[in-house]
């Protein structure tokens, strides 16, 4: 049974957009353990950047079960999610992730704890989605979806299915082949980048045939397509606004064809912002 939650928060330098992100969690007044990882600084600039980020996160500290995991040297986006949510996976039943540009709505937490505790543990399920494209239903009330693809802005998983990733990647993931999916037209242009962790898992889920809940509408706003993440561009075409329809708490989801299909269409049409 999924107990303990631990939420994972990465950041490097960008401190005005993780006050956002610090701020939505603070209002919406969770009790689970909290941990803020931020990678090591690569320059000057940098150093001062984080210097801001530890100074507005020492407020936040003293309110919550929060600590700051800082390091030294830089890792990477990639090896820095990798590191973080492995250690937490030893420690927490699951783990919900947030980067410094994906600001949860209301109710992200509520829908994201309860997904975990009642969808995670089964075997077709690869993790837990939050963001959803804009009108991607018109349902009254935001309804959970299986769908086919991984989203990485706010999300969660359980702990054992982490693990059981991570042994797979150190040992059998590079015999495996993407070509076939809409992700080969990012394989051969982001082959040569080490910053971009999810393909690995998209590829590991894919080959065990696992599918993702999503929200019919979005429960996270990213705020990184303003030109500053480390593999996001520049655009609007993933803005999405609060909805704040009430979630339809109930043990079970939605298996739309017609909804699995217009994801597919719509990261086809999306993909290469994407990556």
């Amino acid at each position: 049974m999924i107990k303990r939650i631990a939420i994972a928060v990465f950041a490097y330098q960008r401190p005005s957009h993780l006050k956002r992100v610090m701020m939505s969690i603070e209002n919406s007044k969770i009790g689970n353990d909290i941990y803020l990882f931020i990678d090591g600084p690569k320059n000057k600039k940098d150093k001062l950047n984080q210097k801001y980020i530890r100074l507005q996160s020492e407020n936040f500290k003293n309110k919550n079960k929060f600590k700051i995991i800082q390091r030294s040297k830089n890792l990477g986006l990639a090896k820095s999610i990798l590191y973080g949510v492995t250690i937490l996976s030893k420690k927490y039943d699951a783990v919900i992730v947030l980067e410094d540009d994906t600001v949860p709505y209301k109710d992200f937490f509520p829908y994201m704890i309860y997904c975990l505790k009642n969808f995670s543990k089964e075997n077709q399920i690869g993790a837990i989605c939050s963001y959803q494209f804009s009108d991607f239903t018109n349902f009254k009330n935001n309804k959970f979806i299986l769908l086919n693809n991984f989203i990485t802005w706010g999300w969660g998983i359980e702990s054992k299915k982490w693990i059981q990733f991570i042994n797979f990647k150190n040992n059998k993931l590079k015999k495996l082949s993407l070509k076939k999916t809409i992700y080969k037209k990012v394989i051969n242009k982001t082959s040569f980048k080490k910053n971009i962790w999810s393909l690995d898992f998209i590829k590991y889920n894919y080959f065990k045939k696992k599918k993702f809940i999503f929200p019919s509408n979005s429960l996270i706003k990213n705020i990184g397509f303003d030109g500053t993440g480390t593999n996001s561009k520049y655009s609007d075409k993933l803005i999405v606004k609060n909805e704040k329809k009430k979630i339809s708490f109930k043990k079970k989801y939605l298996i739309d064809l017609k909804l699995q299909k217009k994801q597919q269409k719509k990261l086809n049409n999306l993909i290469n912002l994407f990556y």
